[in-house]
């Protein structure tokens, strides 16, 4: 992995533009980046790796939604919600009445999603919920 000798940081964490980044920088990022990064007031984010309680407590949510989710609506995880061109978020899950499935699809927009859950641990909560609710 090259790396930008001012910085020390990867390549890939460039802006690619003196603007900052955009939303759909996101899919345009290399292999050798985080899965699960989200954009944030135009700056990128990496999502720490997750505990196994918080896997299966996702999983689980998923499951039990996707089992009660009427027809028409989906229950998704590890997609983006794009809020504008600088934000775009990460939820654990969300349930969606996008109306068709779209295989390359990497992000839905708020008109299109039901329900947001995110899982957090009580010591971030509050972090968590703050940061949300300003965006």
């Amino acid at each position: 992995m090259s790396s930008s000798r001012q910085t020390g940081r990867p390549k890939w964490m460039c802006p690619p533009r003196l603007e900052g980044w955009f939303a759909e920088d996101l899919d345009q990022l290399p292999e050798a980046a985080p899965r699960h990064i989200e954009l944030i007031d135009g700056d990128l984010v990496v999502r720490s790796p997750q505990r196994v309680w918080h896997a299966r407590a996702v999983t689980g949510l998923q499951v039990g939604l996707t089992a009660q989710a009427p027809t028409g609506m989906d229950v998704e995880r590890e997609m983006t919600i794009l809020l504008d061109k600088r934000n775009r978020l990460e939820p654990d899950i969300l349930a969606t009445g996008a109306p068709c499935y779209e295989p390359n699809r990497t992000f839905y927009t708020p008109d299109q999603v039901l329900l947001v859950v995110e899982v957090v641990d009580k010591r971030c909560a509050p972090r968590r919920r703050s940061r949300s609710s300003s965006i």
